[in-house]
């Protein structure tokens, strides 16, 4: 085999090896796991309740965030609601928008997606989130 055939077969090697990685990473690539936008919503809403520490983040506790709703009446029940422990899987603390799919990542790493059509105009959080 020639010097230039040796050269050919390694670059052909090369570029299958990439390939293969190329292929491999856009496969294991978490892009979430789908979920309803009600469902997205009330998470991402959890963040405004969520107890921070001193840098403003969420404080995550054995999986759990506290909510604090600050004796508001949530449920119109004439009384304050208490606080409350969730899990950090339900409270989306990042939220990135993408033409019309949102992608959100919660206090624990647990990444969400949903698209959201209609929910654009009629749903103001979702307008403060693209602010």
């Amino acid at each position: 085999m020639s010097k230039k055939n040796k050269i050919i077969v390694w670059v052909v090697i090369g570029l299958l090896v990439v390939a293969v990685i190329a292929i491999v990473l856009a496969t294991t690539l978490d892009r979430g796991s789908a979920i309803e936008s009600s469902t997205f919503i009330r998470y991402a809403s959890n963040y405004e309740y969520a107890v921070k520490d001193e840098k403003n983040e969420v404080s995550v506790s054995n999986g759990k965030v506290v909510l604090d709703y600050n004796g508001q009446d949530l449920d119109g029940n004439g009384s304050p609601d208490p606080s409350q422990t969730v899990d950090a899987n339900t409270v989306i603390v990042r939220v990135e928008i993408n033409g019309y799919q949102l992608t959100g990542r919660a206090a624990d790493g647990t990444i969400y997606t949903t698209y959201y059509a209609s929910l654009y105009s009629s749903n103001g959080v979702i307008e403060d989130w693209d602010a």
